[in-house]
């Protein structure tokens, strides 16, 4: 069984559910049956996380450089050099960790790789990126970081927190056999919303169906105790919605 993750976040109305895809997987292992793997697609942004701007100084070596500090959800923030003349105190940003790899589209067309290490930048420990929109694949904007909007905790995924791409839980339909409730994405929304502290989606509405009358079974076998059936009607043959086949 395949549970995309954007899609429970759509369920629960929380496009951040303030826990990475990794984490989840652990605890949805433990608390609900084992995760196998969890598949990503999207840009690869890997080790790229928000962070929140504490402090931001001039540089005492350098006229176009801030010293800044940033929370990415650790114990301790960051010491980062930065060179935008757009940083600032408060902002949510996307910072890219230690050991993080981006690949960046050069001015001739070619792909260029940079893999983030600790640093001293003029004198100062840097140790990570404030990273603009073209550094990270989602956009040509290079006049400054990219400066992100919403609520969002520092450390989230940044993949998570613009909600582009997907993450999907991968499992064998064996370890749910006993679990009718888990066959669908609903299900799994309820278990994540009890992991998280998120809403519980609320029921879907059923208003709609009604009992006929008129309609029966010949059954043919007494060894058939029950039977259920269901006639559909009305259906229109048109594309599913947008962001169904986006998920699907």
């Amino acid at each position: 069984m395949r549970v995309s993750l954007s899609w429970i976040k759509r369920l629960l109305n929380s496009p951040d559910l303030g826990i990475g895809a990794q984490d989840l997987q652990a605890k949805l292992s433990l608390h609900v049956a084992e995760i196998e793997q969890v598949e990503t697609s999207g840009p690869a942004l890997d080790g790229v996380v928000v962070g929140r701007v504490l402090t931001c100084a001039p540089h005492p070596n350098a006229d176009k450089l801030r010293l800044t500090t940033v929370d990415v959800g650790r114990s301790a923030p960051l010491p980062i050099v930065c060179g935008a003349p757009n940083v600032a105190v408060g902002q949510l940003v996307a910072v890219a960790t230690i050991g993080t790899t981006l690949t960046m589209k050069q001015p001739d067309g070619q792909a260029k790789s940079l893999t983030i290490k600790a640093a001293k930048l003029r004198g100062e420990a840097s140790e990570g990126m404030i990273c603009a929109e073209d550094e990270l694949g989602l956009g040509s904007n290079h006049d400054g970081i990219m400066i992100l909007s919403g609520e969002h905790a520092p450390g989230t995924p940044l993949i998570d927190a613009l909600g582009i791409g997907d993450s999907v839980f991968v499992l064998e339909n064996h370890a749910i056999t006993h679990r009718p409730d888990l066959w669908g994405h609903l299900g799994w929304a309820r278990e994540v919303a009890a992991i998280t502290g998120k809403q519980t989606p609320a029921p879907p509405d059923i208003s709609w169906q009604s009992r006929g009358e008129g309609w029966g079974a010949d059954i043919r076998d007494d060894g058939c105790m029950t039977y259920f059936g269901a006639v559909i009607e009305g259906v229109r043959n048109i594309p599913s919605p947008q962001w169904m086949q986006d998920h699907l």
